[in-house]
């Protein structure tokens, strides 16, 4: 379950590079790592200027071919929606060299709210793969993205997975909890999710 990127708890700078690319734009970017009421601490990446622009951090990591492995962060912004937001992974020969087969580029795909929320995205390392670089990019839009506990790691995958509940009928107006439970305890491959098939029959919450 080790984290392979430093500081990806966003405790230091140390490990990531801040980048803004050139451009005639009235785009600016500011990185800093802030902390919060309770000392916590996260990456803010702000954005000033309407235009298009693109400010990322960045950083690369040595990574086993052949493996599957998980990004996953925590993120939340204040006025930036999903299209100002990209995420990129790029996988890397022995020699530094992108291997274009197997590059994520993915934007617009994220649920911005002004709480945190969690995103993880599982990819496959290629047989040539000998590290990979994860850059996290503002592009659009004006205001703040943050940024906390990003993470890659190898994937544990699903062995099991046990359903119960307290009740196996339901009279009208009844409720009933259901449980999961995963093995292994650090399977980290699958995300689940609560949902009904008709809900004018039944529903369910989170």
């Amino acid at each position: 379950e080790a984290n392979l990127l430093e500081n990806g708890d966003m405790e230091g700078e140390d490990g990531w590079t801040f980048t803004q690319a050139e451009s005639e734009t009235d785009a600016q970017y500011e990185f800093v790592i802030e902390a919060d009421a309770q000392g916590n601490h996260a990456a803010k990446l702000t954005k000033t200027g309407a235009e298009e622009g693109d400010g990322a951090i960045e950083q690369t990591v040595a990574v086993k071919p052949n493996e599957r492995y998980q990004l996953s962060f925590r993120h939340k912004s204040d006025t930036l929606t999903s299209a100002a937001f990209q995420y990129e992974i790029t996988q890397l020969d022995a020699q530094g060299n992108a291997i274009d087969t197997h590059e994520a580029l993915l934007t617009d795909n994220l649920n911005m709210s002004a709480e945190y929320r969690e995103f993880d995205y599982n990819f496959i390392t290629s047989a040539q793969t000998a590290s990979i670089r994860v850059a996290l990019h503002v592009l659009g839009g004006e205001g703040s993205l943050w940024l906390d506990d990003v993470c890659v790691k190898e994937v544990v995958p699903t062995e099991n997975v046990y359903l119960t509940a307290d009740k196996t009928t339901l009279a009208v107006g009844e409720t009933a909890e259901l449980s999961v439970r995963v093995e292994p305890s650090t399977a980290n491959d699958i995300q689940m999710h609560w949902v009904s098939q008709d809900e004018s029959i039944a529903s369910v919450d989170e």
